[in-house]
C-alpha cells in the first residue's frame, strides 16, 4: 500500500481547493485542510513549516486567520496560476476527447 505523506496530502488539498473552490470537492478539500491543521499537525504528524513555497505561507496565513477567507482564496489562486486559464478540466484540455482515468459525471 502506498500512502502520501502528510505534507504531500496537504499540498494536494491546497491545489484542489484552489482549483475547485465553490464546488463540493473544494468544500471537502477545505474541510480536510482544517482537519489536518487541527488534529494531524497538533499530534505531531505534520509540520507546516516543511511545506514548499507558496504553500507554506498560505497554510500559515489560513491557520492564523490573518486574512478573510475570500481574499486568501483569491491570492492562493493567483499564486498557483501559471496560464490565462489555469484550472481546465481534462475535457477542456483535450477538447472533448475522453481522458483515461477520469470518470465524467455529466454524460
Amino acid at each position: 500500500m502506498l500512502l502520501p505523506s502528510a505534507l504531500a496530502l496537504l499540498e494536494a488539498l491546497l491545489r484542489i481547493y484552489a482549483r475547485d473552490d465553490g464546488t463540493r470537492i473544494g468544500s471537502f478539500a477545505m474541510a480536510t485542510i482544517c482537519y489536518m491543521s487541527e488534529y494531524v499537525e497538533d499530534e505531531g504528524y505534520l509540520d507546516g513549516a516543511l511545506l514548499s513555497e507558496p504553500f507554506r505561507s498560505f497554510y500559515k496565513e489560513l491557520k492564523e486567520g490573518v486574512k478573510p477567507n475570500r481574499q486568501w482564496t483569491k491570492q492562493l489562486k493567483a499564486a498557483l496560476c501559471r496560464d490565462e486559464e489555469p484550472f481546465k478540466t481534462p475535457a477542456q484540455v483535450y477538447e472533448g476527447e475522453p481522458v483515461r482515468g477520469y470518470v465524467y459525471l455529466d454524460d
